[in-house]
């Protein structure tokens, strides 16, 4: 593909063994009629990067992230009510004046949210690893491992009384591997000319990818306990986080 043409866009979205939890759920028809107020996500890992190329300013999603939570309510059949970018809406209200600040006031009272979901990344860990370098003769192969460890919780209570109903922490390992091989070489006669190089091959996996299937297992795992969602889809999420639940 020339380097002038860019690679077309893909659908994305939580990985399949996951969506399938959240369509067993939605198949069930539990979650149809409740609505899921999805409040602003939080970063409690308070870890960044700046100062360098290539720098993201945070290692991790923001904000944003409720998007994923809202997404996994959706696609558990649910309703999900968007109260994470409440900015516009302010805005509306403000220079709408009297006449639209009572319709919407009108309109959330007939829609009132039965549950809220709320969720944040609470620790970004990195792990050390091997470092490996063995040469022969100045020829020889050479491997580095590091990853990282992030943990993410939701929590699901009831506007009101605000009775925590259910909560969920998820972590996973995000992996790094780098193997290749270096030669170095003093070539010719007298002194010689040092000549080296190497080739090297790395599978770092996606920090994003991983924090969208957490957030979206951990939202899966609170609605599974929801009493009307069957034993089924609740040992499904259940095999997801690493364990079996006795039926």
């Amino acid at each position: 593909m020339p380097v002038s043409t860019a690679p077309p866009p893909i659908q994305s979205g939580p990985s399949r063994p996951i969506s399938s939890a959240l369509e067993c759920i939605r198949k069930g028809s539990k979650l149809n009629a409740l609505r899921f107020a999805v409040a602003v996500h939080a970063d409690g890992t308070g870890k960044s990067s700046f100062g360098y190329e290539g720098a993201t300013g945070s290692y991790l999603p923001q904000g944003t992230t409720a998007m994923w939570a809202a997404q996994a309510v959706m696609l558990a059949g649910g309703q999900a009510m968007n109260y994470y970018e409440l900015n516009t809406e302010r805005a509306i209200r403000q220079f709408g004046g009297q006449p639209v600040e009572k319709a919407f006031t009108d309109r959330l009272y007939g829609a009132a949210p039965n549950f809220v979901i709320s969720t944040a990344f609470t620790a970004l860990d990195f792990l050390g690893g091997s470092d490996i370098d063995v040469r022969v003769g100045g020829i020889g192969p050479n491997s580095r491992t590091r990853g990282a460890s992030l943990e993410v919780a939701a929590e699901i209570y009831r506007p009101g009384d605000r009775i925590t109903l259910a909560m969920s922490t998820l972590s996973r390992q995000v992996i790094y591997r780098q193997v290749g091989t270096g030669a170095s070489r003093i070539v010719g006669k007298g002194p010689g000319e040092l000549i080296s190089g190497g080739i090297s091959f790395s599978d770092q996996q996606r920090m994003q990818e991983s924090a969208r299937d957490l957030v979206a297992l951990s939202v899966a795992d609170v609605l599974s306990g929801i009493p009307t969602v069957s034993a089924e889809c609740r040992a499904q999420v259940a095999a997801l986080k690493g364990f079996r639940v006795e039926r």
